[in-house]
């Protein structure tokens, strides 16, 4: 008998689910005035490569703060899940390709160049920070927009970085098609990271040294 339940097996026919889940990915949603209004985990089931998207309400979010960390395991026991079901828009997402879906997110991977100063540009919602840069894979270029104040997923970018060219993977991202141009923007659960000890910056790193991009970044 198994200890825990897994995320696949969620329904409506009980209250009692004990599960084992580890948070990959925490953000929060903000109206306008930058209140925040709901709380957002990506619950990954490791038995099972399964992941689920958590949101809780900024009101009852006191019961979880300090207590729920990005990359912590967790058992969650005694609960009910308030399924929302997706059948509906399935048609319609599938009609869409994947550059032009509103809430379509991709991760991305590249050589982060030309990057500017943080700047603030008057929107319709009011004034907005930006941060601009460009990110290539040797042989296509794409520009970046990051909204929002400078944070900790932010900040990292204007470090003095040794190791060069510097290699970001944007994960969660959305890409914007317009003119026949990609523009790669932030969304609330986007996160940022910048010469990673994963086999896909090594790869991509050999690919540019060995094809000559050294002169990328002014090297």
């Amino acid at each position: 008998m198994n200890l825990h339940d897994h995320l696949s097996t969620l329904d409506h026919s009980k209250i009692g689910w004990t599960l084992k889940v580890r948070v990959t990915r925490m953000w929060e949603t903000v109206n306008n005035n930058g209140d925040v209004i709901t709380h957002h985990m990506l619950l990954l089931d490791s038995l099972q490569n399964t992941h689920m998207l958590a949101t809780v309400r900024h009101d009852l979010w006191f019961n979880f703060n300090n207590a729920i960390f990005e990359g912590g395991l967790y058992n969650i026991v005694n609960v009910r899940f308030d399924l929302k079901s997706l059948h509906d828009f399935l048609d319609i997402v599938l009609a869409y390709e994947p550059h032009r879906k509103p809430l379509y997110s991709a991760d991305v991977i590249g050589v982060m160049e030309d990057l500017e100063a943080q700047q603030t540009i008057h929107t319709h919602v009011g004034d907005r920070q930006i941060v601009r840069f460009r990110i290539r894979d040797g042989s296509v270029s794409h520009s970046v927009h990051l909204w929002g104040p400078l944070n900790a997923n932010t900040l990292p970018l204007y470090a003095n970085y040794v190791d060069r060219p510097i290699i970001v993977i944007l994960a969660s991202m959305k890409l914007s098609y317009f003119r026949g141009r990609v523009t790669i923007t932030n969304l609330p659960s986007s996160k940022i990271f910048i010469n990673l000890s994963h086999e896909d910056v090594f790869m991509m790193r050999n690919r540019l040294v060995e094809e000559g991009h050294l002169h990328i970044n002014g090297l």
